[in-house]
């Protein structure tokens, strides 16, 4: 355990039952989630694609905050800290938690940029974007495939299964992607849990018959707004 967990672990303990119970429907957890202590809970919420998750529904401004106090080390603004604090992304201090700062890399390309003040690309960068928007767009129709053919099981967290994992993992080019595009696929109607299922929208079949740029239209847009 971390010493981010720890800390989360011993702040969850000092709240009372209300905002332990607000701070868990913030972060959608599963009333079924089998957690016996705080430890359990703080190791949950600290989970990469769990905490990227809460990260995306912050707005841009928000999300901007966070990246810079994580990336300087210092507290979040005073106008963001209730909001994040709610989502037990911060330390007592309003310092973002270690698990915060890993996960920011999942939902913005550079912590340290200000939102729209992103340098021109030169022609390298434009090539190297494109091949990964390519990549990232294969990997997520090889995701929705699978789901197709089987449902993906969810921890009471709502991390993917140890077996599900390494059986979508061995078909991605890059195996680290898997939480961001499972996030993607969520936040555009492709995938939707029920239950402890992960399972394909009716929007992922027609999403797999468009062409790689549409495609990739459909995501983008998505996770833009």
């Amino acid at each position: 355990m971390t010493e981010g967990t720890r800390e989360l672990a011993a702040r969850l303990a000092t709240l009372d039952d209300s905002e332990f119970a607000a701070l868990l429907a913030a972060r959608g957890v599963s009333p079924t989630a089998a957690w016996r202590d705080y430890f359990d809970a703080a190791d949950a919420l600290t989970e990469p694609s769990f905490v990227a998750r809460a990260l995306q529904g912050l707005t841009a401004t928000e999300l901007a905050s966070v990246a810079r106090a994580a990336a300087e080390g210092t507290p979040v603004p005073e106008d963001v800290a209730p909001t994040v604090r709610n989502l037990g992304l911060t330390d007592a201090s309003g310092i973002p938690l270690p698990s915060t700062s890993a996960a920011i890399d999942l939902v913005t390309l550079d912590p340290a940029t200000p939102q729209g003040a992103l340098p021109p690309a030169d022609a390298a960068t434009e090539g190297a974007i494109a091949e990964r928007a390519f990549t990232s767009v294969a990997s997520l129709g090889d995701i929705l495939i699978q789901s197709l053919q089987a449902p993906f099981a969810r921890l009471g967290s709502g991390a993917l299964a140890a077996a599900d994992r390494r059986r979508i993992t061995e078909d991605l080019q890059r195996p680290d992607d898997l939480d961001a595009l499972i996030a993607l696929a969520q936040t555009a109607g492709l995938l939707n849990v029920e239950g402890r299922w992960l399972l394909p929208t009716a929007q992922a079949e027609l999403w797999l018959r468009e062409p790689t740029v549409r495609r990739w239209s459909i995501v983008a847009t998505a996770w833009r707004e």
